[in-house]
């Protein structure tokens, strides 16, 4: 499978809007870090990525209602990339998950409905016009992608 990394040009509502979506993902991982290292600390068993995704929804979306105005996508993709990181340490792998910070590699994932017509790449929360060059590249990938990864620095990036 091929991949490819594109930098979107977003104006001001859609840069404030992926910058919603980094936040929210940000938060449920920190939070849900927060809850494993509780459980490890009482020595209980550490919830799953859906465990978590539970009790998210049930305790943390009532309390922030800003949880509402993204994807639910951004918040179950980083309860999902926790659970990988402490399946990674638990092998050996990685190191012990840490705690992450605005600006340090902001990203979030958006799944489905991301459509290429007119020009224009259509996700889930924007309409995004790059150039036709990086258009014409792109579109026999997409077919092939089912989610893609939303990196957000001083520029956007698309990435898959």
């Amino acid at each position: 499978m091929q991949s490819l990394k594109i930098r979107l040009e977003l104006n001001d509502k859609q840069k404030t809007l992926a910058l919603q979506h980094a936040g929210v993902a940000r938060h449920a991982y920190n939070w849900g870090l927060d809850v494993c290292n509780k459980a490890f600390e009482n020595k209980e068993k550490r919830p799953t990525s859906i465990d978590l995704h539970k009790k998210l929804v049930a305790e943390v979306k009532k309390k922030y209602s800003w949880y509402y105005e993204v994807s639910k996508c951004a918040p179950q993709q980083a309860l999902r990339d926790l659970d990988t990181s402490f399946q990674r340490f638990l092998k050996k792998v990685s190191k012990y998950p840490t705690f992450k910070k605005k600006g340090r590699k902001d990203s979030f994932y958006l799944e489905g409905n991301i459509e290429i017509k007119n020009n224009r790449i259509k996700l889930p929360i924007v309409n995004i016009q790059p150039s036709k060059k990086k258009v014409e590249k792109i579109v026999f990938i997409w077919k092939v992608i089912l989610k893609s990864k939303i990196i957000v620095s001083n520029y956007l990036f698309l990435g898959g």
